[in-house]
């Protein structure tokens, strides 16, 4: 992994911001599909919308929710590394790098999740917080020489159970939640 340190100029990039009117109804709205288990369908809202990071990230947060943990990777990839390198890009929101760890626990990639864990710029990100300690509980777990390949750098190739919903669509400071009156109203799938 790199050892880039992003700029701080995505370092408040905390609501998913859109020009359009319309693609902000189609997230807010499968945001709420997919809050309530119904991932399939908030994926099928999504598959008309036009290509975005958060729109991105929201199919692979569904993906994640649905069991396609694979496609999830593949998708969060696109989103959180600059192309054609293993460098994570500075103008994303936390949510996305930690979206991107969550999918390489579930996909048996701990020792990605610490790399990516270390270059995020926000360390006390609730996100990044969670996901520290859920590696600490699975580390635990392990048996000695697992530990010990562990805490020498070497990761063993194993899901790594996680005690949460993964994937986040919307950053945990965000002024504007998708389960707000406001949102649910306009977000209201039958009035799209």
């Amino acid at each position: 992994m790199s050892l880039h340190r992003p700029s701080q100029s995505a370092h408040h990039k905390t609501r998913h911001d859109f020009q359009d009117q319309a693609l902000e109804r189609t997230f807010l709205t499968a945001v709420r599909l997919a809050e309530q288990g119904r991932c399939a369908e908030a994926l099928g809202h999504l598959a008309t919308a036009i290509s975005s990071d958060q729109i991105r990230n929201a199919r692979a947060v569904c993906l994640m929710r649905s069991g396609s943990v694979t496609a999830a990777l593949e998708m969060l990839r696109g989103v959180v590394f600059r192309p054609g390198t293993l460098q994570q890009r500075d103008d994303i929101p936390v949510i996305y790098q930690t979206n991107f760890c969550t999918v390489l626990l579930l996909t048996g990639r701990p020792g990605g999740c610490r790399e990516v864990l270390a270059e995020i710029r926000d360390q006390q990100h609730p996100s990044v917080l969670r996901l520290r300690e859920t590696l600490r509980k699975w580390e635990k777990t392990l048996p000695f020489f697992q530990w010990l390949n562990w805490k020498m750098g070497v990761a063993p190739s194993v899901p790594v159970p996680v005690e949460f919903t993964p994937g986040e669509f919307i950053e945990p400071s965000s002024t504007t939640a998708p389960d707000n009156e406001s949102a649910a109203a306009s977000a209201d799938p039958s009035k799209t």
